[in-house]
């Protein structure tokens, strides 16, 4: 409502009242005790709830690392378990190519050490693919034809070497 829509009567009535009145004692004391006041209820307030935000943002922060801890815990261990088979096959061909290196001349080890190579690299590359993604059935066939070309290649080595290993 501005002073053209005001009834006439009702712009007399303000017209009389006074521009400034004078309070019957000093109000500052009582209002400055109430800022004070309220100033240190939200600042205690404001305390106690970063303490409590704190505190519980690391409980979640340690109960998250603890169970990431456990879950790589378990995949440490089945990977291990999915590998194992691999490394066993892996030491018995270790132990039949000491065997062919001690048993074949130089030009016969020549003939398998290309070969003997590629299939090294290869294992190791497919072990590391495996170590990281343990459920990829391509990885564990490619793997397992690697080692049965590597037995082949034992054997073609036995036989030039004049006995089977």
């Amino acid at each position: 409502m501005n002073d053209e829509t005001r009834p006439e009567w009702l712009r007399g009535h303000i017209e009389t009242l006074a521009d400034e009145i004078t309070p019957q004692r000093d109000l500052w004391p009582g209002i400055a005790a109430r800022l004070t006041h309220s100033r240190v209820l939200p600042r205690r307030l404001a305390v106690a709830a970063t303490l409590v935000l704190s505190a519980g943002l690391a409980l979640f922060g340690w109960q998250a690392y603890r169970a990431a801890e456990a879950e790589r815990a378990a995949t440490a261990t089945m990977i291990a378990g999915l590998l194992a088979p691999y490394q066993k096959v892996q030491a018995e061909h270790a132990m039949r190519w000491q065997a062919l290196d001690h048993s074949l001349d130089p030009a016969g080890l020549a003939l398998l050490e290309s070969d003997r190579l590629t299939i090294a690299n290869a294992s190791a590359s497919l072990t590391r693919a495996l170590s990281a993604d343990p459920g990829d059935p391509a990885l564990h066939l490619l793997l397992q034809q690697v080692m049965a070309r590597e037995a082949e290649l034992l054997e073609t080595g036995g036989r030039i070497a004049g006995y089977p290993l």
